[in-house]
């Protein structure tokens, strides 16, 4: 499975690529705010991995101007505007927006509206391991009499905890959003999970 991250960074920097990674066929790369196509290190042979923050104007400009429309993109840990990823899905058949464990914090009120506006097909779930662990992990911890101490990491476990949240906001099961979410990463990586 290849893949290729991207993040824009609002610094003037040039870009940069690098391909040491503990995934041999990841690359991952850093944009600035003022680019050109020469920069924009798109794959349609691999699924790109956008890592966007604030920055909806700049990254929608890049993304529509440079990259071909059938190219596979995961928007990873979004937390940015509906707006943002409505434009992003619509112009982009192929990409998903990815939700985090973020979605449970009570400042984030951006992910809660993006799952709302967005449909299951084209939503998918994850960590952003290991930070961003889910708020109702804890509740669940202290309802099997456990302590009600801090998890300090997050890991791939706690996703039906965040499905859990996008299933009380979507109105729908846990295990319908798990298992529409699992399909989803399938069609966008290409391997059976």
């Amino acid at each position: 499975m290849g893949r290729n991250r991207v993040g824009l960074s609002l610094q003037s920097f040039p870009a940069r690529c690098s391909t040491e990674s503990s995934h041999p066929t990841t690359q991952t790369c850093s944009l600035p705010q003022q680019t050109s196509r020469e920069y924009v290190p798109f794959s349609i042979n691999l699924t790109n991995l956008v890592h966007t923050r604030e920055a909806d104007t700049d990254i929608l400009k890049i993304l529509t101007e440079n990259v071909p429309r059938e190219t596979h993109m995961h928007i990873h840990c979004f937390t940015d505007s509906p707006s943002l990823a409505a434009s992003i899905l619509s112009h982009f058949p192929n990409s998903f927006i990815g939700i985090t464990g973020v979605i449970t914090y009570s400042s984030n009120l951006n992910t809660t509206e993006v799952v709302k506006a967005t449909p299951l097909e084209r939503l998918l779930l994850e960590t952003d391991s290991p930070f961003m662990v889910p708020n109702n992990v804890q509740k669940g911890i202290k309802s099997m009499g456990g302590k009600s101490t801090r998890i300090p990491v997050c890991w791939s476990g706690m996703i039906p905890y965040t499905a859990e949240w996008v299933a009380d906001i979507k109105g729908v099961s846990a295990e319908k959003v798990l298992d529409v979410t699992r399909e989803n990463a399938v069609r966008m990586y290409g391997i059976e999970v």
